[in-house]
């Protein structure tokens, strides 16, 4: 079985926050010689998302929580809270020329004195104290520096894809101790959790008339962990209960085109594995893990249940090959899983049925007896 293929995912998209000097406090009352703090934007290039990813138009619509601490002196991690904005939900909305504007309610401005350091997230969550998976809660306002605990849930292939932001054109730097002199606050958003997509190819070209299909897989015996609470500071993960997430995809959770269709007579309207490596999930859906990096380096017990057929029109039914496989692998990964990037294992399916096969010559002419004495056909 083939090992992991990492590589990064080009980072999401980039918001900004621009605001002017004016003279003003933190109160939120407008004024007429006040001026809000507002959100501009540069939107960066992005694919479309698979199931489940944030994209720059979902992140349109769902927005990015906004967090803010004001403090006289530079912001400390330790004693400053998000006293300013607290989960502040901002949203987008594109004109008809392309440009796209961002709102929120309860108008902030800057204020004539002291700085402000600026976090975000996405997507926005009101939270409610009920959420059992995805975001299901921050930080308390004024007690805590920003952070957000998030559980990955039942089925991690269809998790909330968490977004940290960091300052435009850094790869993790924060928005801190700003004034209204800094201009236009950037941010970049990135992926917090890693991406994991399963693939499974065929060990050697497929003969025409068979078909591979996968029937289940399981990954189990895991020291990954399903919960853990996010900086939105520093970006560190702080683990929450033990390390043993699982995932289990029956048949119908199946890549369609080499699922196993239970019935042996419809197996010819499948494609079945083939050299080409293809994505096991259906509709190209990938896994959400939390980021492993402090700990040992992640390790899995993978089982994969696949069939392999033929099928001949020429020969009785029962000549046919009809044949089930279970495979079971350990498998301990070279690295860490890192926030921000995409890794693939590859499950090399082989097990095919061997072809019957013949080979043929034709002799050489061999040398025939002479007789010793010869014959004689002399006249005397």
């Amino acid at each position: 079985m083939k090992k992991i293929l990492l590589f990064t995912v080009a980072a999401a998209t980039v918001m900004a926050l621009a605001g002017c000097s004016q003279n003003s406090d933190l109160a939120d009352t407008e004024g007429t010689t006040q001026t809000p703090v507002s959100f501009d934007t540069y939107l960066a290039k992005t694919r479309a998302g698979a199931i489940g990813s944030e994209t720059t138009e979902t992140l349109k619509t769902n927005g990015f929580g906004v967090l803010a601490c004001y403090t006289e002196g530079d912001y400390n991690q330790t004693n400053d809270a998000p006293n300013f904005m607290y989960n502040t939900k901002v949203t987008g909305s594109t004109a008809a020329d392309g440009s796209t504007t961002w709102s929120y309610d309860q108008k902030r401005y800057w204020p004539t004195s002291g700085k402000i350091s600026f976090f975000a997230y996405a997507p926005y969550v009101n939270i409610q104290g009920t959420e059992t998976s995805g975001i299901i809660s921050l930080s308390n306002n004024y007690t805590s520096n920003p952070n957000i605990t998030y559980n990955l849930g039942g089925d991690i292939t269809n998790c909330v894809d968490l977004l940290k932001g960091v300052k435009k054109g850094t790869d993790a730097d924060n928005n801190i101790n700003l004034t209204s002199e800094s201009g236009v606050v950037g941010f970049t958003f990135k992926h917090a959790l890693a991406k994991f997509n399963i693939n499974a190819v065929a060990s050697s070209a497929v003969d025409a008339n068979t078909k591979i299909t996968i029937d289940n897989i399981t990954i189990t015996n895991t020291n990954l962990y399903q919960s853990g609470t996010l900086s939105l500071v520093d970006g560190t993960w702080l683990y929450g209960g033990s390390g043993n997430i699982s995932l289990s995809i029956d048949k119908t959770g199946i890549n369609k085109d080499f699922a196993e269709p239970g019935d042996p007579t419809a197996i010819q309207n499948v494609n079945g594995v083939t050299t080409v490596a293809e994505s096991i999930l259906a509709d190209n859906k990938s896994c959400y893990l939390i980021p492993l990096t402090s700990y040992s380096t992640p390790k899995m017990t993978i089982t994969v249940t696949y069939w392999v057929r033929t099928f001949y029109k020429d020969i009785p039914a029962e000549a046919n090959i009809s044949q089930k496989y279970t495979v079971t692998k350990d498998i301990t990964f070279a690295g860490n899983f890192e926030a921000n990037k995409q890794y693939s294992l590859n499950l090399t399916i082989g097990n095919a049925p061997k072809a019957i096969t013949f080979d043929a010559n034709i002799s050489d002419w061999g040398t025939g007896t002479t007789n010793p004495s010869g014959l004689d056909l002399s006249v005397n």
